[in-house]
C-alpha cells in the first residue's frame, strides 16, 4: 500500500520556506482566517473600505506566497471558515454579526460564504488570479459543509469566477468534519474532487461536546472510540466512492498511536502542524521498515 503525501496545515504565509525544508510535500490546509485577523476589520468592511489594500489583493499575497514556495506541489487553500465571536470584535463586525450562543454550530462555513457571498467571491477571484500567474497547483477546499446544495453553490461561483477570467477550473475539495458529510457521503462524492477530514470538529461533533469549553480542556477527546470510528468511516466511504482522502487537523498532529492507526486507513495524504511534518516522516519510515521486514 502506497504511504500518504505528508502536508502541512499552515496559517501564516511567510512560514511556508520553513514547511518546505521540514520536509512538506504541499499544503493540505491554508487556513485564510489569520490574513484577515491581522487587518484588524471584518472581511466585508475590506471590500467597502480598501486602504490600504482590498479583501482580494490581502488573499492574493498569501496565496502566491505560499503558492510560489510548493510550487509545483498542491496548496488547498481553505476558503474562510470565520465565526461570528471571532470577527464581531473586528472594525465594522458589531454592525454585521449577531450574537451566537453557540458559534461553533452557527454561521461558518460554506453558510457563512452563502451570506456573504462578496467576500467568497473575492476569495474565488483571488485564487482564480494567482493560478494564473503560474501556479496551477492550488486549488480551494470547502469548509464546514453541512449540505450537497452548499457544495453545488459553490461550484458555481468557482466556474464564474474561473469563466471571468478564461482561466481552468481549479479543483474543489471539502472537509469533512460534520456527521452529515459522512452519512450522506454518496450525495457529496460526484461534487467534489476530493476530501480532508477535519478531525477537530468531527470529533466535538460525534462526542457533543464544544472544545472551546474548558471543562473538556484536559480530556484526549480525538482519540475517543467513537471519533476514531468516524474518521475511519469517513475515510473508508469516500475511497469506496473513487474519492481522494485526506485527514487534517489537532488530532494527528498531537498522537502518534493516532497516526500509526491510520497508516493502514489507504489515505492519500495526512497534514498535519508544521511542527509535526518531520516527526510524521518518521512514523512513515519506520512504518515502511516494518512492512518490508513482514515481506
Amino acid at each position: 500500500m502506497a504511504q500518504p503525501r505528508v502536508l502541512v496545515n499552515l496559517s501564516i504565509p511567510a512560514r511556508a520556506g520553513e514547511a518546505v525544508k521540514a520536509g512538506a510535500e504541499g499544503v493540505g490546509l491554508m487556513r485564510a482566517e489569520f490574513l484577515v485577523y491581522q487587518t484588524g476589520r471584518h472581511p466585508m468592511f475590506l471590500l467597502t473600505d480598501p486602504h490600504p489594500r482590498d479583501l482580494q489583493t490581502i488573499l492574493a499575497d498569501g496565496m502566491r506566497t505560499v503558492a510560489r514556495a510548493f510550487d509545483p506541489q498542491p496548496v488547498l487553500y481553505r476558503s474562510m471558515d470565520l465565526r461570528s465571536n471571532e470577527v464581531r470584535d473586528l472594525v465594522g463586525g458589531a454592525d454585521l454579526e449577531e450574537v451566537e450562543e453557540n458559534p461553533a454550530l452557527g454561521c461558518r462555513g460554506v453558510n457563512r460564504s452563502q451570506r456573504d457571498a462578496d467576500v467568497f467571491r473575492a476569495e474565488l477571484a483571488a485564487l482564480t488570479r494567482v493560478r494564473a500567474e503560474g501556479f496551477p497547483g492550488l486549488h480551494l477546499m470547502l469548509p464546514f459543509v453541512r449540505w450537497p446544495e452548499e457544495v453545488t453553490w459553490a461550484r458555481t461561483l468557482v466556474a464564474e469566477a474561473a469563466e471571468a477570467r478564461g482561466a481552468a477550473v481549479p479543483d474543489v475539495w471539502m472537509m469533512a468534519e460534520t456527521p452529515a458529510s459522512i452519512l450522506r457521503a454518496h450525495e457529496f462524492a460526484p461534487l467534489v474532487d476530493g476530501v480532508s477530514i477535519g478531525s477537530n470538529d468531527l470529533s466535538q461533533l460525534v462526542l457533543g461536546l464544544d472544545r472551546d469549553n474548558a471543562a473538556f480542556s484536559r480530556q484526549d477527546w480525538d482519540q475517543d472510540p467513537a471519533v476514531v470510528a468516524a474518521l475511519r468511516m469517513a475515510a473508508d466511504r469516500y475511497k469506496a466512492l473513487g474519492i481522494p482522502v485526506g485527514i487534517c487537523g489537532d488530532a494527528p498532529s498531537r498522537s502518534e498511536a493516532l497516526l500509526e492507526t491510520m497508516m493502514d486507513w489507504g489515505l492519500d495524504s495526512i497534514s498535519v502542524s508544521l511542527d509535526r511534518v518531520q516527526a510524521l516522516h518518521e512514523i512513515l519510515g519506520r512504518a515502511e521498515s516494518r512492512g518490508l521486514a513482514q515481506a
